[in-house]
């Protein structure tokens, strides 16, 4: 912990350490480790940087170097206090930050209350910001102000708000380094369009032991509004829910099947129980199947235990709403262990 080692006093660093985006203190894995002084217990002796300098600290190598070990008598003859080192891969060894937009990069139009994957390419960065603009670049507003680079997309449900004028924006969180679409594209809403409806997210193995507990997720990432009066959903042996006639699911809405209404969460409004009283959902594998009709498939999923081993963890789309994207388990996601009805973060949709 920082602070003053003068009893009951602030530390004189301590607005530094409080804004830890723009300020790091790299040794401080050394507090409660060997003191960096000759007489006193306390970590007095500290490095603090920037965070562009903080971008280039070697992790870990903050330590204390006891040159005590060669001079002798050094407390006495050279100095009360040993050196602080730590290290940074300036120069040639240091990697630039980089992001690019990939998608969408300008000149094509999406249908507004559908879902886009914002895709990019990075090169030495950990998290990045996803902004998006209406106007050109005069206003831009925050998608999600922090998602890993690595991951490569990001699923956005775009804004029901027609313009020609829309763009995205990536920034690395730490360095700043950022990127634009190269040109403007178009979000257009009604006229048409298409209904998409997914399997979007399974939980096989209820929290607890109440099967009510088991659920499975719908979501459109379509551009259009989909009929869902008769469709059914199944697992491996039988039909264990068929919606209920003019039941409908707008673009970018979700809608969820629970095994009974005691499972359903409370203020969950876009949840239905299961008509036939139960899901069925195996743990140690299953298939779930969506039908229109008698025959024809919307979509299905065939999972093992991998996916449904851990009691109230879910599978989930990865990308989270992605219509081709394989699944995972939840918390590889976010830190929820499910999140019925919302995004995978726990965000509304």
């Amino acid at each position: 912990m920082w602070t003053s080692i003068s009893t009951g006093k602030a530390s004189p660093y301590q607005n530094f350490v409080a804004d830890a985006a723009r300020y790091l203190g790299q040794p401080r894995p050394l507090s409660g480790a060997r003191s960096p002084t000759v007489s006193y217990a306390d970590t007095i002796d500290h490095h603090l940087g920037s965070n562009e300098v903080a971008a280039t600290y070697v992790a870990a190598s903050a330590e204390v170097y006891r040159v005590d070990a060669y001079l002798a008598s050094y407390g006495t003859t050279t100095s009360d206090h040993y050196p602080v080192l730590s290290r940074y891969a300036f120069g040639g060894g240091n990697p630039v930050p980089t992001v690019a937009i990939t998608a969408p990069n300008g000149g094509g139009t999406y249908q507004g209350g559908g879902v886009q994957n914002i895709t990019w390419t990075s090169s030495a960065v950990t998290s990045v910001r996803l902004e998006a603009t209406l106007d050109g670049g005069t206003t831009w507003t925050t998608i999600i102000a922090s998602t890993p680079a690595a991951s490569g997309s990001y699923a956005w449900t775009l804004p029901v708000t027609a313009t020609s004028t829309g763009m995205v924006r990536i920034t690395d969180v730490v360095s700043g380094a950022s990127d634009v679409s190269d040109s403007t594209f178009t979000i257009a809403v009604g006229g048409g369009g298409t209904a998409d409806v997914i399997i979007n997210e399974i939980l096989a193995n209820e929290p607890g032991s109440s099967t009510a507990g088991e659920f499975i997720e719908l979501v459109n990432t379509g551009t259009a509004s989909a009929s869902l009066g008769g469709w059914t959903l199944s697992d491996g042996a039988s039909v264990r829910h068929v919606f209920a006639p003019g039941t409908a699911l707008a673009p970018g809405a979700t809608i969820v099947v629970f095994g009974g209404a005691s499972g359903i969460p409370a203020g969950l409004a876009s949840a239905v129980a299961s008509s036939t009283g139960s899901l069925g959902l195996g743990n140690s594998g299953d298939s779930v199947t969506l039908r229109s009709g008698a025959s024809t498939i919307i979509g299905s999923v065939t999972y093992t235990s991998t996916l449904s081993g851990q009691d109230g963890v879910s599978m989930n789309r990865s990308p989270d709403g992605g219509s081709i994207a394989a699944y995972v388990l939840h918390r590889t996601l976010s830190t929820l262990s499910a999140s019925p009805g919302k995004r995978a973060s726990g965000a509304a949709w």
